[in-house]
């Protein structure tokens, strides 16, 4: 990834100028909903086998990702009892990724690479190509405080210029989402700031997206 400071010093001027107006600028209906709703279930749900053992929390995973235009503008998804089946399938994975850490802020960074990697390549909830961005935000629902979700419109033309992907792009923007959370930002003040100002790694997603609108405006 290039230019990483740059990136950085763009998104904290985000931060200290933009990041209150996301919702005056991100869509709403089923988007929002669907997110409110997988966000609360997965917060107050104790582990990610307890959250897993129930299949309508699945079937929530399947409609937030419908919602977040995973089955459109050429993407398609897998039929439900396919996407199930991933999901169990990948269930250790998840599990690991839980029992190194669910937080941003404090997680063994070294160690969570072959798990991210394991899930990556095993995961198979898509008939398309869309295995960064529909793995990134399965993830983040599953751990919102860890994982930011990835988009190809904002998220990897911001950091690549193109909409490749491949397992080291989702590495190198997690890593970029990890060390940009240890900046100096007063993140208590941002998060619940409106809807979309849920945890660290989608306010950092807001960011982006709130850069690229700017970018295309100008």
């Amino acid at each position: 990834m290039k230019d990483v400071s740059k990136r950085m010093d763009e998104l904290k001027d985000i931060f200290k100028n933009k990041i209150s107006t996301m919702d005056k600028k991100y869509r709403f209906g089923p988007s929002i909903y669907f997110y409110e709703k997988i966000y609360s279930i997965r917060k107050n749900t104790e582990n990610i086998t307890l959250f897993l053992e129930n299949d309508k929390n699945i079937e929530y995973l399947y409609s937030t990702l419908l919602a977040w235009d995973m089955n459109s503008r050429g993407a398609k998804m897998r039929y439900f009892t396919d996407f199930r089946q991933s999901i169990i399938d990948n269930k250790k994975y998840f599990l690991n990724i839980e029992n190194i850490s669910t937080n941003l802020l404090n997680i063994q960074f070294s160690k969570i690479n072959d798990s991210l990697k394991k899930i990556y390549n095993n995961l198979n909830i898509m008939y398309t190509n869309s295995k960064l961005v529909s793995t990134s935000k399965l993830l983040h629902f599953l751990f919102p405080e860890l994982i930011m979700p990835m988009d190809r419109t904002n998220t990897l033309q911001y950091f690549y210029n193109n909409t490749g992907e491949s397992f080291t792009r989702f590495w190198e923007i997690f890593e970029f989402s990890y060390y940009f959370a240890k900046e100096n930002i007063e993140w208590t003040k941002i998060i619940n700031t409106g809807k979309w100002n849920t945890t660290i790694p989608k306010i950092i997603d807001n960011a982006i997206i709130l850069k690229m609108d700017i970018s295309t405006n100008e």
